[in-house]
């Protein structure tokens, strides 16, 4: 007599849990896709490694991937908005920070300069110290652009519309018994 009262229950809700509509108030998450991000930047520096150390001037054109692989992985997920602040930032940042390092290692060097007599003249090490300070403040700029955009700007919001949710009747049998039971996503 069991047996067909199981049965009738798990048609009852397979029927029912088939047939409930998803709810009309979908919820959100948010998915994050920084590491996509960092494997671009990651591609983009070793193509920019091997280009720059063959003749010509392959090293310049392929830097161009270090500016450009991020907002393009950012359009492929549909965050035109991250895109553009990406570019925006792997433009600025670097470039603030090449000014910055410039003008620091050109004070860094000019300080530590000892004159034997006056009037002081100015060593070459002076314009060593500002290429080398402007070279530091660049790659400090990338790296920001790059840690930002991983940090704030790799994420979007996605809908869980209803083909998310979702919900399907269990039935177990053991020597002891059976369960009947209720899973789901919502």
């Amino acid at each position: 007599m069991r047996s067909p009262a199981l049965l009738a229950s798990f048609v009852v809700a397979l029927i029912v849990g088939t047939s409930i509509p998803a709810r009309a108030d979908s919820p959100a998450t948010t998915r994050r896709y920084g590491f996509e991000l960092a494997a671009a930047d990651a591609a983009a520096l070793t193509i920019t490694a091997l280009a720059s150390t063959s003749r010509g001037d392959r090293g310049a054109i392929a830097s161009v991937s270090l500016f450009t692989f991020a907002p393009l992985v950012h359009l492929a997920h549909g965050n035109r908005h991250g895109a553009e602040t990406s570019l925006g930032l792997r433009l600025a940042l670097p470039a603030i920070g090449a000014v910055a390092g410039l003008v620091g290692g050109a004070a860094i060097q000019h300080a530590s300069t000892t004159c034997a007599a006056e009037p002081c003249e100015p060593a070459d090490g002076l314009a060593t110290g500002a290429f080398v300070g402007m070279g530091i403040g660049t790659l400090a700029g990338m790296g920001a652009a790059m840690v930002i955009d991983y940090a704030f700007l790799g994420k979007k919001r996605v809908e869980i519309g209803p083909e998310h949710a979702a919900w399907s009747p269990v039935v177990s049998a053991s020597q002891h018994g059976v369960s009947l039971g209720v899973t789901g996503t919502f």
